[in-house]
């Protein structure tokens, strides 16, 4: 077999390798990601430090988040600093 022919061949070779197994990563991840329903149980208190927000941020009253998001559906706008 001339050595063009062998790399081709080689080439394609992997081609059909990296396929299959994207092929088998693709059809196997629905079956890790799935959600379960949760009993109504009661919410988790969250802790948040208002010493974190900057300026005149530090006097909002955030305590209406300790359990939960109170946040109706919708679109907002939202700045986050990092």
């Amino acid at each position: 077999m001339p050595k063009k022919r062998q790399e081709s061949y080689k080439l394609l070779k992997r081609h059909i390798c990296y396929y299959l197994a994207s092929g088998v990563v693709t059809m196997t991840m629905p079956v890790f990601v799935h959600a379960e329903e949760a009993a109504a149980s009661a919410p988790v208190e969250a802790e948040f430090d208002s010493a974190f927000l900057i300026g005149d941020a530090q006097k909002v009253d955030i305590s209406r988040f300790k359990y939960g998001n109170p946040v109706l559906p919708g679109e907002y706008n939202v700045d986050v600093y990092v």
